[in-house]
């Protein structure tokens, strides 16, 4: 049984929104809706940010569901995960995949903060 935030209860993809970014948060929903039409009983072990793209992790689920899994972290390469319009990864130290404003906030070193 994964657990969320020292909670005793599983969760689901759809509640770990603030893990990510917002702009990523879209990505999470799909994800869930389709997972909810193949394996309903699935279970969330991780999901975070690496290398600049989603990185999930669950717990029983079947290949066609892996394989929506797969999709979305390939997707998450292409969507800022500030704010969710296009974007690409970057790597000037950290990896981010961000859209081109918040790419220049960044190099400018403002800090991100949630939308």
């Amino acid at each position: 049984m994964a657990i969320c935030c020292g909670s005793d209860s599983p969760y689901l993809i759809n509640h770990k929104e603030h893990h990510v970014g917002r702009g990523w948060w879209h990505l999470l929903n799909l994800l869930h809706a389709g997972l909810m039409k193949i394996d309903p009983g699935y279970s969330v072990v991780q999901v975070k940010e690496k290398l600049g793209t989603l990185r999930i992790y669950l717990d029983g689920i079947s290949q066609a569901s892996q394989d929506l899994v797969f999709a979305c972290e390939t997707e998450s390469g292409k969507i800022c995960e500030t704010c969710g319009d296009p974007g690409k990864l970057y790597s000037n130290g950290w990896r981010r995949t961000l859209c081109e404003k918040h790419e220049e906030e960044r190099s400018l070193g403002v800090l991100f903060r949630d939308e």
